[in-house]
């Protein structure tokens, strides 16, 4: 087939297919595009991060997986890349409206989720959703940029800019620029970044892909003007 060419893949296992949704996690591996979470069904609830959609690219047939551990609450607007044989997860709008600030970790071969704790020297970024969220090539770091929250107030990072939504009472855009590193199968830290040169305006919903190691393209998004 044509590479460059969309096509309906059909498949005998469709009815193992998501439900329609939105706002959901997608990654790919070399063997499978994963799908869970999101926002959807007949009550635009989120749905629960316990089943894993899993489409098998070489078969093109849909599998289903009810993973287990410690399973991130249900939300939406999260965030996740994979690393090895890890999909990780950041933040998210969770159903209480307020937004999460935890990272899991899906193990593939075994579908059990583990919950990140932070070390001691981390810091701590206030909860967001939609952000920009991405895995260095050939590290354990990931790279984390603005995203839409409440105002950071003290624990804002120094340099960045927090932009208020004035569709909102509590919420707005940011800009700020961490790292988070995996110290271990359980826990991680945050490090905040400099810039140097000019930081992007803050906005959500950007698109951010690694070239390499040092270096991360970031493009488009929402914030109090077009981005």
């Amino acid at each position: 087939p044509n590479p460059r060419t969309y096509r309906k893949p059909d498949s005998p296992t469709m009815s193992m297919e998501p439900e329609r949704r939105y706002d959901h996690e997608s990654v790919m591996t070399s063997e499978f595009a994963y799908v869970w979470g999101g926002i959807g069904g007949e009550n635009a609830q989120p749905f629960r991060r316990d089943t894993i959609h899993a489409f098998n690219l070489a078969q093109e047939k849909w599998q289903v997986y009810n993973a287990t551990g410690d399973v991130p609450p249900p939300c939406y607007r999260a965030r996740c890349d994979v690393i090895g044989d890890d999909i990780v997860t950041y933040g998210g709008k969770l159903q209480d409206g307020s937004r999460s600030s935890d990272i899991y970790v899906l193990d593939i071969p075994t579908k059990a989720w583990r919950h990140q704790n932070l070390a001691e020297t981390s810091e701590k970024p206030v909860g967001r959703s939609s952000c920009c969220f991405c895995a260095l090539d050939d590290s354990r770091a990931f790279l984390m940029f603005g995203g839409y929250s409440v105002d950071p107030g003290l624990s804002k990072q120094e340099g960045a800019t927090w932009a208020p939504d004035s569709d909102s009472d509590s919420d707005g855009f940011n800009n700020e620029l961490y790292a988070y590193e995996m110290l271990a199968e359980n826990y991680g830290r945050w490090v905040g970044l400099k810039i140097a040169g000019g930081r992007p305006q803050p906005r959500c919903a950007a698109a951010m892909a690694p070239v390499d190691d040092h270096r991360a393209l970031l493009h488009g998004g929402v914030g109090i003007q077009t981005c």
